[in-house]
């Protein structure tokens, strides 16, 4: 009988321990829940989330300029690896409509070309191939396209020969 008396004990003992510990476990995560839906977004959240507003879907509408701002504050920020691909993506947003501007395709492709991003110099190239064949746009062009002959990247070397047949370059 005190066996059955001290199992019955140690039972209820291990149900109130198993509540209390499920109990502080939720707690625990609903604080863990709060904390990190208060802190604040890294640059490459920020650049997923223009990626999201610039392409649209199911969560957001598509949204060209809101993307914009959102691309524009991680090109700004200090991680350089998020930056170099914001430029390349403003550089595409800048280069066909609604927000069509080739000035500012051409300086944000060039600023990711700056941080190492070679696939801009692919786009910078079709701008300059669309403007007006001088021959400073040609020399522009040419010197392009020697940076993405030169890439460690083989699609993008195969993508400068491309260029190169498209625009009369290769021999």
């Amino acid at each position: 009988m005190m066996i059955k008396q001290l199992s019955k004990v140690t039972c209820s003992a291990m149900v109130s321990l198993a509540v209390l510990l499920f109990v502080n476990n939720e707690a625990s995560s609903a604080t863990q829940r709060k904390s990190s839906a208060s802190a604040p977004h890294s640059y490459w959240d920020t650049y997923k989330e223009a990626k999201d507003y610039a392409s649209g879907g199911l969560e957001v509408r598509r949204d060209y300029a809101k993307a914009r701002d959102l691309y524009l504050r991680v090109a700004n920020g200090r991680d350089r690896g998020a930056a170099k691909w914001a430029h390349f993506q403003l550089g595409k947003l800048y280069s066909r409509p609604p927000l069509k501007d080739y000035g500012k395709a051409k300086h944000h492709f060039q600023a990711a070309i700056r941080m190492g991003e070679l696939w801009s110099a692919r786009y910078l190239i079709d701008i300059y191939g669309k403007e007006q064949h001088t021959a400073a746009n040609r020399a522009r062009m040419l010197e392009l396209l020697t940076l993405m002959r030169e890439s460690e990247n083989h699609k993008i070397r195969i993508s400068a020969r491309q260029l190169a047949r498209q625009y009369g370059f290769a021999r």
